[in-house]
This record gives structure tokens, C-alpha cells and sequence, in this order.
């Protein structure tokens, strides 16, 4: 993902909106591109600081971590998804082999 691709995808980021895909490559562009995440903090700041005083319910005061906690939430969802998906397939593929394995002692019975 390219500097301005993430850049558009800021403040989706921030609201949640991102899908599995657009969420994997903002985080791992993240990481590594010092320049998009500074923009990032300062977004972040500025939308959490006027949704809080728009809210009259500002809470939280230390928006670095805050915004740190909504990144490693987003990694935490994307392993949770990824582990679904493992044990989707696995499940799938166990009950691909069990119906195989019924079809041929089917075939076995009415050999014999």
C-alpha cells in the first residue's frame, strides 16, 4: 500500500471502517512509514479532541496511547479472523474426509 492510499484511509481507521484487507494493509504500512503515521497521531488527536469536546465526555487525555490501543486492537482482530478462518478450513476439509470416508465403507457394504 502506497503513502496516499493510507492517507485516505485515516480517518476510515479511526471510525472502524475499515474491511480485513484495508485494515491489514493500513497496519502493516503503518508500521514501517514513519511520515503516514505521524499523520495518523495527528488525526487522531484532532478528531478524538473534538469528538470528546463535542461529547462533553472527554475522557481520556492521553491520545498516543489511545491511538496505540486502537492499533494493537486492530491487529488483535485481524490474528482472531485469521484463526476463524483456520478453523473454518480445517473444519471444512474434516468433513469433506468424513463424508469420503462414509461413501467408501458404503461402497464397501454394498460390495460385499
Amino acid at each position: 500500500m502506497e503513502c496516499k492510499e493510507v492517507e485516505a484511509l485515516i480517518i476510515p481507521f479511526i471510525k472502524y471502517e475499515l474491511n480485513e484487507e484495508q485494515l491489514q494493509g493500513f497496519l502493516n504500512h503503518i508500521e514501517t512509514c514513519s511520515n503516514c503515521k505521524e499523520e495518523l497521531e495527528i488525526y487522531y488527536t484532532v478528531y478524538e479532541g473534538m469528538k470528546g469536546l463535542d461529547e462533553d465526555d472527554f475522557t481520556t487525555y492521553n491520545l498516543k496511547d489511545a491511538l496505540l490501543y486502537q492499533i494493537e486492537k486492530g491487529k488483535i482482530y485481524l490474528k482472531e479472523i485469521h484463526g476463524y478462518k483456520v478453523f473454518k478450513y480445517a473444519l471444512t476439509t474434516l468433513c469433506v474426509l468424513g463424508l469420503i470416508d462414509s461413501l467408501l465403507i458404503q461402497f464397501r457394504i454394498w460390495l460385499l
